[in-house]
């Protein structure tokens, strides 16, 4: 078969790719006779056909989330590594998320924001990009807010816990944040307090909200198909081959965008021969030791349950919520940590039949659980369980611990380190401040079963304006490679405060503008 040739080609289908293919296909030109561009977009999940319908969904979509097939899981990631003792320790815990075109839909609730000004005064003044400004991102932070409908829950849909603890909070003088929600037509259906996708296609994510233009645009979606690798002549990107059912293919055009996520793209890269020597050894086509370095998370959680004398909710599922940010010194943009109270949600029974106070088996088990899933019966158990809320604790932007990934895309990250001990213990304290004087009567702590955990990664082929710390430039485009560009959230030199899905689909949406000035214009 011959090689098919593109005026682009996005590799990578998930919250940034499927935002840049939408946007670059319906805004850009060829530069050479204006005609509209071809565009492709190669993913290596499946491409689970119809048009989003929030709060109804697609039936074929639907019945797939409901029971998620071994198949599916067939389309697992990368898988990832944690080391609790450090690189080398003893022990490891991999996690893998699932591969799809569009990226599905925004996980854990939807609980997501745009960058706050603090985000962006991190990546400007430590990274020296000094036109990642909140001014310069505000035309593409605003397209996100619209498109993927983020907004805040009004008081009346909050639970009595969410109230107290915002006013509690603001008593004693932390920085109250409402935890905002990307839907539409939400039926609280319970289903979005995992990571599972949205089954109505009621959570936002790239997918809903911009299929309607990569249809319209006539972007070509090649789906089911693994990336081998970019090719690179002469550091020069030249095409893409990937695997097919089976049969390799190969695909060209004068600009790609590498965009499979934090440990998705340093992954394709490494094996296309650009990265740190020390892990390609004769491979090496183009070195950068940046890719795969760097990564930022947000360590936690340390989990603070507080006990109270009346119900904190009603036990149905409610939205919203709120965050505190805590500032270890309020000059500073690093180093600080972010408590969320989370209500017991009673209606959700793969939660409740893992609750300490559930019985292990048998009958009793069973009399547990409909006690305590069905809202018409009043049990002891269930009025204890309401009487419950939670703190999550997690820090935000550690200065001196970063992980990194190696070209099995296994990760590590030293959660032993000796700075983050005095960030949580600061953080400790904060939350059992909240609880006391919310008037909990008994405080429980519950670590993650290897002391830390992680999510909201960025950085691994950060932005930055020097090629000696970073992969690409202010603009995007690889410090090494010509014609290659990479969006995704690896390219965020810090993780933003709150959220993960809209930081990321923000900086799509900034980078779709600068790369129509830069290459798809006349």
């Amino acid at each position: 078969m011959a090689d098919k040739t593109y005026d682009l080609i996005i590799v990578g289908s998930g919250m940034a790719g499927f935002l840049l293919a939408a946007r670059i296909a319906e805004k850009g030109v060829n530069p050479r006779n204006g005609e509209p561009l071809q565009v492709a977009l190669v993913e290596r999940g499946p491409y689970l056909r119809g048009t989003p319908r929030p709060g109804y969904g697609v039936p074929e979509r639907r019945r797939l989330f409901t029971n998620i097939t071994s198949e599916f899981h067939e389309h697992g990631r990368y898988q990832m590594q944690y080391y609790p003792d450090g690189p080398g320790g003893p022990n490891t815990y991999p996690h893998s998320a699932a591969s799809v075109v569009g990226g599905g839909s925004l996980h854990w609730r939807a609980l997501t924001r745009v960058p706050r000004e603090m985000d962006y005064r991190a990546w400007s003044e430590v990274h020296d990009l000094k036109d990642w400004t909140p001014a310069n991102f505000k035309e593409a932070a605003d397209e996100v807010v619209e498109m993927f409908n983020i907004h805040s829950r009004p008081d009346p849909l909050m639970s009595r816990g969410d109230l107290l603890y915002r006013d509690t909070a603001k008593s004693l003088g932390f920085n109250v944040v409402d935890s905002q929600v990307a839907k539409k037509n939400c039926l609280y259906c319970w289903g979005c307090e995992g990571s599972n996708f949205c089954k109505y296609d009621s959570r936002r994510g790239s997918f809903v909200a911009y299929l309607h233009l990569v249809e319209k645009h006539n972007v070509d979606i090649i789906a089911d198909a693994e990336v081998q690798k970019i090719e690179i002549e002469n550091r020069r990107a030249t095409g893409v081959i990937y695997e097919q059912g089976g049969t390799q293919q190969r695909i060209q055009a004068p600009k790609i965008i590498v965009s499979c996520g934090t440990f998705g793209t340093p992954l394709v890269l490494m094996r296309s021969g650009y990265g740190p020597r020390e892990l390609l050894g004769s491979s090496t086509l183009v070195e950068n030791p940046n890719v795969g370095r760097n990564i930022d998370g947000r360590p936690g959680p340390l989990v603070l349950t507080g006990v109270f004398p009346e119900p904190m909710t009603t036990g149905e599922y409610v939205d919203g919520g709120f965050y505190v940010i805590h500032d270890t010194r309020q000059d500073r943009m690093m180093e600080r940590f972010q408590l969320r109270w989370e209500n017991v949600v009673l209606g959700d029974p793969d939660r409740v039949a893992i609750n300490a106070l559930a019985p292990e088996f048998g009958r009793e088990h069973k009399d547990f659980m409909d006690q305590i899933c069905n809202p018409e019966i009043q049990s002891p158990a269930r009025e204890l369980l309401t009487r419950r809320g939670r703190i999550l604790i997690r820090l935000v932007r550690p200065t001196q611990v970063l992980g990194s990934t190696d070209e099995r895309g296994n990760w590590s990250f030293d959660v032993q380190h000796a700075s983050l001990v005095p960030l949580f213990q600061e953080a400790r304290e904060v939350g059992h401040e909240l609880l006391r004087k919310m008037g909990a009567t008994e405080i429980l702590e519950t670590r993650a079963p290897f002391g830390t955990s992680f999510n909201s990664n960025t950085g691994s082929c950060r932005a930055g304006s020097d090629p000696r710390t970073s992969v690409v430039n202010p603009y995007f485009e690889s410090h090494d490679v010509e014609n290659l560009l990479i969006c995704d959230a690896s390219v965020t030199p810090m993780g933003a405060t709150i959220g993960y899905g809209a930081p990321t689909a923000t900086v799509a949406s900034f980078a779709y503008r600068r790369i129509i000035e830069r290459h798809f214009s006349r």
